[in-house]
């Protein structure tokens, strides 16, 4: 058992070797000798993970529970996102974009499709998350476009809507480089 046995070498280095898929990584750590509420001897703390098996009849329920539990934690992390941003915070801000996102999906893969399948889902989720958002070139923009041309009656130039929406996407393209160069970094 991996707790009794950080336990028992409280205060004193510890080699623990790490299999994932046939990469065998070596790693030395120093277990705590006391632990703090929330974390472990090692800094981390274990949980269990199930797969929650229903009938196919309730399946439909219980997956309209998992996606309203999902997009809550979306939109309370996106939410994390922005204020952590907003307070200049930006070493608190982890997002991955193309690159991450197949490393994740790889590994994930290799669990099996139980596994897959929600990360997937909760994947889609996300990226309909932020296409509705209210930025130019996304849909959510052009939604916002069209509400305000209900608001006030009267269409907007469409030519200064295409230079806002040409704006927006260039500034998007421009955060996706970022983002990629950033996860080549971390991952490579």
């Amino acid at each position: 058992d991996i707790q009794s046995f950080v336990e028992a070498y409280r205060g004193e280095e510890i080699t623990i070797i790490i299999r994932r898929g046939k990469e065998i990584m070596r790693l030395t750590a120093t277990p705590r000798i006391t632990a703090s509420a929330d974390e472990g001897l090692l800094g981390i703390q274990m949980g269990r993970i199930a797969i929650r098996r229903v009938p196919w009849y309730f399946a439909p329920i219980a997956g309209a529970k998992i996606l309203a539990e999902k997009t809550n934690m979306m939109v309370y992390g996106f939410g994390e996102l922005v204020a952590a941003v907003w307070r200049g915070r930006t070493n608190e801000v982890a997002v991955t974009g193309p690159v991450g996102i197949y490393i994740f999906a790889d590994q994930i893969a290799t669990l099996g499709l139980g596994y897959l399948l929600p990360f997937l889902g909760v994947l889609s989720l996300n990226l309909a998350f932020l296409n509705i958002l209210p930025i130019p070139a996304l849909d959510g923009g052009r939604v916002f476009f069209l509400c305000i041309e209900k608001i006030r009656g009267t269409r907007i130039n469409p030519r200064i809507e295409s230079m806002i929406h040409v704006t927006g996407f260039v500034l998007l393209i421009a955060l996706m480089i970022f983002v990629t160069y950033k996860d080549v970094v971390r991952f490579f």
